[in-house]
Parts: C-alpha cells; sequence; structure tokens
C-alpha cells in the first residue's frame, strides 16, 4: 500500500480545514488514493452488531490524506479468540480482525444500528447526508453494503440508500423502531438543526430512505439526542441537547440548552426549552443518554467540563419536570457518555474525556466517580456499549484504533482496557493536536 502523504503538523490541521471548505461543493470528485480497508484513519463513530458478533467503526478521513473515508466491519469472533488466548488481555494490537468495509464520504459522524437488525444509518458532515449500511456474514466472511452490490468494498456516497438532510454538519444520531422500518433522528453541528428520516420496504422488497420532517431546534449545534417514551399523561417527547446562541435583539443567555418535543406533532411545535445547570450555566451540551427507567437524563457539559442530571419524573401536570439535580466535575473535554445498565454496583455512566485519553465510569444515582481508566488510549471519541456482552468499545481518534473495555459484573469487577483494535498509528509530534471538537465544533 502506498504511504499515506505526510504534512508539517501544524500545517496538516490548516490544510485540512481548507479541504474541507473547497470539497464541500465538489464532494463527489473523489481525486487521489482510495482509503485502506483494513486499517483505521481517525476513527470516529462505532456501533456494536445486534448479533454481537462485529462491529462497525467509521474512518472520518480528517486530515484528507485519502479520497473518501470507510464505514469497516470488525470480527469481535477474532478480537475475543485472541483475548482469549492470552489469557484475558491481548498482549498486543490485534491487526487482523479489520474485514469488509463501505466507502462513504470524509467526515463520517455517529453510527446507529436499527433495533434487531443488521441495517445501519451513519450521517456525513460534510455532504449533509445519511447513509444506510447493511451488515452481511461473520467472521473472515464480513461485508459492509449498501444495496446490491457485490464489490468488496462498494461505493456507498450516493444511490438510492443515500437522503439528503436538511441543515448542514449533519452528525448526532438516533435510531428507533418506526411504523413500517426505522426511525432516524440526524442533529447537525452547525446550524441545530435535526432531521428525521424513514426508512422503509416498498412493495418490491427494496429499501427506501425519505426524510418527512426536519426541526429547527434554534441550537446552534444539536449534539445529543434521546428519545422519551410516551405515559398515560405525556406524548413520546424527543430531547434534544445542545448549545444556544442568541441572533442579536434575542435576550436569552448563550449556554447549554435542552429543547423538547412532541414527535407527533409538526415541526415548530416545541414544547419546552430548560437551560441545563442555571446556577453555574455550562456553555455547551456534547452528549444525552436516558437512565433505564426513563426517569433520569444524564448530559455531558463543556465550560465547566461536567456531568448533569436531570430529573425527568411527572410533576403536578404529569409532565416530567427537567430540573437538573446533580452536576460533577469530570475531566478534560468531555466527548460521550454512554450507560451501562448492568453493572455489579447498579447502572453506571461512561464518559470519554478526549483532553485527559480517558474514561470515567461514574455511579448513575450519584455521578461519584467509581473508576478512571487512564490507559485507554489517545483522543478517546465514541462509545459502543455491549451490556449483554460485557464489553464496551472505545474510538481512539489519535491512535487510529479502537480500545476493547471488560464492565463491571460477577465475573470481572472494575473497569479494564483488555484490548486494542487496529494498527496504532505512530505518535505524532508534540506540537501537533488535531482535534476534532475544537477545529469544527
Amino acid at each position: 500500500m502506498t504511504p499515506r502523504p505526510q504534512l508539517e503538523p501544524k500545517l496538516r490541521a490548516r490544510c485540512c480545514l481548507c479541504s474541507m471548505l473547497a470539497l464541500a461543493g465538489c464532494a463527489s470528485e473523489y481525486v487521489g488514493e482510495d482509503p485502506p480497508i483494513d486499517e483505521l484513519h481517525y476513527p470516529i463513530g462505532i456501533a456494536v452488531d445486534p448479533a454481537h458478533r462485529a462491529l462497525l467503526v467509521a474512518s472520518s478521513n480528517f486530515d484528507l490524506a485519502y479520497n473518501r473515508g470507510v464505514v469497516h466491519s470488525v470480527d469481535l469472533e477474532r478480537v475475543d479468540a485472541q483475548i482469549a488466548a492470552d489469557g484475558g488481555r491481548a498482549a498486543a494490537p490485534i491487526e487482523d480482525a479489520l474485514r469488509g468495509g463501505a466507502m462513504v464520504a470524509s467526515f463520517a459522524g455517529e453510527i446507529g444500528f436499527d433495533p434487531g437488525t443488521r441495517r445501519a444509518f451513519v450521517p456525513n458532515r460534510l455532504t449533509s447526508t445519511l447513509v444506510e449500511l447493511e451488515l452481511a456474514g461473520s467472521g473472515d466472511g464480513l461485508t459492509v453494503s449498501c444495496g446490491d452490490s457485490a464489490a468488496p468494498a462498494p461505493d456507498c456516497t450516493e444511490g438510492d440508500r443515500v437522503v439528503q438532510l436538511a441543515g448542514g454538519d449533519a452528525y448526532s444520531t438516533l435510531v428507533t423502531p418506526g411504523a413500517a422500518g426505522a426511525r432516524i433522528f440526524v442533529g447537525g453541528l452547525s446550524g441545530g438543526t435535526v432531521s428525521v428520516a424513514d426508512d422503509f420496504y416498498d412493495r418490491d422488497g427494496a429499501s427506501r430512505l425519505t426524510l418527512p420532517l426536519s426541526i429547527d431546534t434554534e441550537l446552534y449545534r444539536a449534539s445529543g439526542l434521546a428519545l422519551l417514551g410516551a405515559t398515560s399523561t405525556a406524548p413520546e417527547l424527543l430531547l434534544v441537547a445542545g448549545e444556544f446562541r442568541p441572533a442579536s435583539g434575542d435576550a436569552r443567555p448563550t449556554g447549554a440548552y435542552l429543547r423538547i418535543y412532541a414527535t407527533s406533532l409538526g415541526p415548530d411545535q416545541t414544547l419546552g426549552s430548560v437551560p441545563l445547570v442555571v446556577a453555574n450555566r455550562a456553555l455547551d451540551a456534547r452528549g444525552l443518554v436516558l437512565s433505564t427507567d426513563q426517569r433520569t437524563a444524564f448530559v455531558i457539559l463543556r465550560s465547566p467540563d461536567s456531568v448533569a442530571a436531570l430529573d425527568l419524573s411527572a410533576g403536578q401536570t404529569g409532565q416530567p419536570l427537567f430540573r437538573t439535580t446533580i452536576m460533577r466535575s469530570i475531566g478534560r473535554t468531555p466527548t460521550a457518555i454512554a450507560l451501562d445498565p448492568d453493572a455489579v454496583e447498579g447502572e453506571q455512566l461512561l464518559v470519554a474525556c478526549y483532553s485527559d485519553d480517558a474514561v470515567y465510569a461514574l455511579d448513575a444515582s450519584t455521578l461519584e466517580v467509581r473508576t478512571v481508566l487512564d490507559d485507554v488510549g489517545t483522543g478517546p471519541t465514541h462509545f459502543a456499549v455491549d451490556a449483554a456482552g460485557g464489553r464496551a468499545y472505545v474510538t481512539l481518534f489519535g491512535d487510529d484504533t479502537v480500545a476493547v473495555l471488560a464492565l463491571d459484573r460477577p465475573g470481572h469487577r472494575g473497569l479494564e482496557k483488555i484490548a486494542t483494535v487496529g494498527k496504532p498509528r505512530p505518535k505524532p509530534q508534540p506540537s501537533f493536536s488535531l482535534d476534532p471538537w475544537n477545529l469544527f465544533r
């Protein structure tokens, strides 16, 4: 394989930003070398196959060293076999677990599987599109496709499985069951638009993506999405966490907000807007997850870097209170939050802190820190939690790898890194810091 182009470290970050702007109007003109299928390159989104046999991992191609990005499949059977062979902790990076992949545009976002199926959805920041992918096979025979293509690395940048989204900078993703297929919510990191897409099978049995609805949240960015189920006194609610920047003449303060929508209503039917952490205002919200009983929402915040818990129990009107009850400081630059519902000591939160190269495990009832895993790797970015398998997987943006974590279970207490998947990138010069959250967020 041809070596990757090398740029002087500081120049590479500047070139990345300029190149992204230049490519925005000609994203279909893929010039240059195809990306490797068997190596990760600035991985971002990650998701666990519902069958527990594979991961999907999005290589963002963040420095534009290649002409596109890739969504890779990772063979978890191979990963598990190596961990077992090495006595419970892999002795070296597992470099031979990547299998088939699909070409997508650069700057992919989060990945979401349609529950109970092997269909996954990936938004793209550069083109503001959503692509449907299908994972098939197992072991050495894992493939990723976007239709009938039998190519080993199909081009999934356009076609029937791609839909244009409203707004720009499509990134955050929430996939839920719909009336006849999947319902996909995608948040934009600039403009704050949330696109709502439907995926269904037509009379010919072909999968089709449509975009029936888009919501202008008034947020500058829509970074966290969650769905609060309907009750006898309240409809199904879409919760959107993000940063609000007021327009000229708007008296509302800049800061982190939670916007609330009834999914049964139209795009302009906002039910509420809640400033997060009123007494100690945070400037931005970056991730959102609900407890298993849906009585609490957990939000990661910036400036100050922290985690907040919001009470979702019903008030006197029967509607959720959306009241901040706890706020705890966390490590630097929190980027992702996930729930582990089956920890021995009770539900726990996993928080990735990019600038600390660390993962924190917090007690979900108190937000007290249970464990700090400071050897996870460089630039932890996103989680995929396999609660039934007792594992969590973390993309390491700065290492071109995925960390495998053993969760707190009866046979394995605490939180421990037990493997690295992928070929680690050589460490950059100390002066080089290509941080996706600071450059584009």
